[in-house]
């Protein structure tokens, strides 16, 4: 009956795998800012340097505070070099296996032998969290990941087996020069001294591995300050950057459908088991023994998952951890080896069907990859302004020839100012001429529905328009006949072989950072 059980065990965790890699590999493209983490890692392992001023940009900047300068320099752009798209692919299966594994021990910390390996709550967990992580390979997906770890830990320490405490402040460390979510991480072992606190349960132990933790901030490439950014960003208000915004927005709302019934149905299930438990136990007993660690925790991140769905993720961790023994005695006991073997067997054939190691995510519905791929060609130079989702990947493809106005990086580089006028420009708001006066470019690309398309092609005969692709329009002053630039391939093949290609290569990055360092422009930034 062991052996019987190691082997369900095993069905289980290679079914989830193979669940994890099929719906990585079925996602639809690179997150927009993904291009300037290889940068950063491209930088670093050709100079040895993390920069703390931008070179990508002809705008004023400030310091770059990048708090994801380590998932470029240690995994992504590594990654990409040693293995390819596929490796990409692969280290987004892992992070979302991992995070749904450490969740997992979670659960049997919970519910000891009561546990029961279930695939299909974890399959429409699975689907319903890939639906609200919709692109691959994020730095957000580290703090995913390690928000599991946290809470696999602190429940460890709830049951008496605190020596595991101890691996929290080195996860902070390592979490922090990863990505900042690392706040999350200290804001839920502060929930946890909280809960445990109100439970009348030790709870100071939570608040000295928390004090320790706190000094490791300042261990990382700009030292203390980089507190006052970390600050900053966490409670940056970002009404204009659409991550941000509420499940409940308009341009949410029917994406979120999933979601909100997934939620609706954990809501219910958990509904039924607080009414039941109080009336079972009796008020007295039920405060007394009521979990506020466990509410605590599930309200707070489901506050913050519904009103930014950046967040969503993060919410679905914790209910995870905390709401599956309840779903589970909704399911029927039974043996189910031979629905597992077939959804196994399923699992294997998808992932080989879709399996895909020799080309890049490349789809010129997502990325303006003729567009730029035409700038290429034609050895276009100067200023270039583009829209902020297409600044990371223009600026990875187009750089030294062409500098960026900005691009997704916002508040790790420029202050909000340049954001703002950015967006009047696109708009072709009142006085968008003048940023043109100020931050003078002689390329705009931007999206076909812009109205700054619209205004430059029908009003200004200085600016001509030279190419339109599939998302954008290329517009550049004072240019040659239209007959006289090359045209890009049409062919995809094309752009999945060249995705990556850049000239900013090692080589060149070993000759150009240095010069960049003492530039006089270098200083004035």
């Amino acid at each position: 009956m062991i052996e019987e059980k190691k082997l369900y065990s095993w069905i289980f965790y290679i079914t989830l795998f193979g669940l994890c890699f099929v719906l990585a590999n079925h996602t639809a493209g690179y997150d927009f800012d993904f291009w300037a983490r290889l940068v950063v890692g491209k930088v670093f392992w050709a100079t040895g340097c993390v920069l703390k001023h931008d070179f990508l940009s002809y705008t004023p900047s400030h310091v770059w505070y990048d708090h994801e300068w380590g998932s470029g320099t240690f995994f992504f752009y590594p990654i990409q070099v040693l293995f390819g798209p596929i490796g990409i692919i692969l280290l987004q299966a892992v992070l979302i296996f991992l995070t749904f594994w450490f969740c997992i021990k979670t659960i049997k910390l919970r519910m000891g032998e009561k546990y029961s390996h279930n695939i299909i709550l974890f399959l429409i967990t699975l689907l319903v969290y890939n639906t609200c992580i919709r692109l691959p390979v994020r730095c957000q997906m580290f703090t995913f990941l390690f928000v599991a770890v946290v809470l696999y830990i602190l429940e460890r320490a709830r049951i008496g087996k605190n020596r595991t405490l101890l691996i929290l402040p080195p996860l902070i460390l390592i979490w922090n020069n990863l990505h900042g979510g690392v706040v999350a991480g200290l804001g839920i072992i502060f929930m946890y001294a909280v809960g445990e606190f109100l439970s009348r349960r030790p709870f100071k132990k939570y608040l000295i591995i928390l004090a320790c933790s706190l000094p490791l901030l300042i261990i990382n490439p700009y030292g203390i300050k980089y507190l006052d950014f970390l600050f900053m960003a966490t409670t940056m208000h970002r009404p204009d950057i659409i991550e941000f915004w509420g499940v409940f927005h308009p341009f949410y709302l029917k994406k979120c459908i999933n979601f909100l019934s997934w939620t609706g149905v954990v809501v219910v299930i958990e509904a039924f088991f607080f009414i039941k438990s109080l009336l079972q136990s009796g008020v007295k007993n039920f405060i007394k023994n009521f979990d506020y660690t466990k509410w605590i925790i599930l309200l707070v991140t489901g506050y913050l998952g519904f009103s930014h769905v950046k967040f969503i993720p993060i919410f679905m961790i914790s209910a995870m951890c905390f709401c599956y023994e309840n779903a589970y005695k909704f399911i029927p006991k039974s043996d189910l080896a031979k629905v597992w073997s077939l959804i196994f067997v399923f699992i294997l054939i998808a992932g080989v069907w879709m399996f895909a190691p020799t080309t890049a995510k490349a789809s010129w519905l997502m990325y303006p990859l003729k567009e730029i791929e035409f700038l290429r060609m034609n050895d276009i130079k100067g200023n270039i302004i583009v829209s902020y989702g297409h600044g990371s990947y223009a600026a990875y493809k187009l750089f030294p020839n062409l500098k960026v106005y900005m691009d997704g990086r916002y508040e790790e580089v420029w202050d909000e100012e340049i954001f703002m006028h950015l967006k009047v420009f696109q708009s072709a708001e009142y006085a968008w001429g003048e940023i043109l006066k100020r931050y003078p470019a002689n390329v705009v690309m931007f999206e076909k529905a812009s109205p700054i398309c619209s205004v430059l092609d029908k009003v200004f005969p200085e600016w001509t328009k030279v190419y339109e692709g599939n998302i954008s329009c290329v517009f550049i002053k004072n240019a040659k006949p239209k007959e006289e630039y090359k045209l890009p391939p049409e062919d995809i093949e094309y752009y999945q072989k060249t995705m990556f290609d850049t000239d900013m290569t090692q080589e060149f990055l070993k000759k150009y950072i240095p010069e960049f360092m003492k530039s006089d422009v270098y200083n004035e930034k």
